[in-house]
């Protein structure tokens, strides 16, 4: 694993921290909270290592079953699209200048 510029000055600060004042088995509850965290970012590096690397995403496979053919379909009548509209002229949208 890397150790950027980043994490290194997390680690600095958590190097810092007075220990002598900390309550009570805060120390401990640390080691444990980082071994953890190193734990998980061992299991997340050994799955990544072991997937194959010529699967599919996974958006490619669920794009691909969802396709239906293209094909004209009704739309709204002009009364129906503006009729949600916040403002309208009565033949488009009016929106409010954003660009002078």
């Amino acid at each position: 694993m890397e150790i950027d510029l980043a994490t290194l000055l997390q680690l600095e600060r958590l190097a810092a921290l007075d220990t002598e004042t900390a309550p009570a088995g805060a120390r401990e509850k640390l080691c444990d909270d980082l071994s953890r965290v190193l734990d998980h970012v061992r299991s997340l590096t050994s799955a990544l290592s072991a997937a194959p690397e010529t699967a599919p995403a996974p958006e490619t496979v669920v794009a691909s079953a969802s396709l239906r053919a293209d094909e004209p379909q009704p739309g709204l009548s002009r009364e129906a699209a503006l009729r949600g509209a916040p403002h309208t002229d009565g033949l488009t949208f009016v929106v409010p200048r954003i660009v002078p």
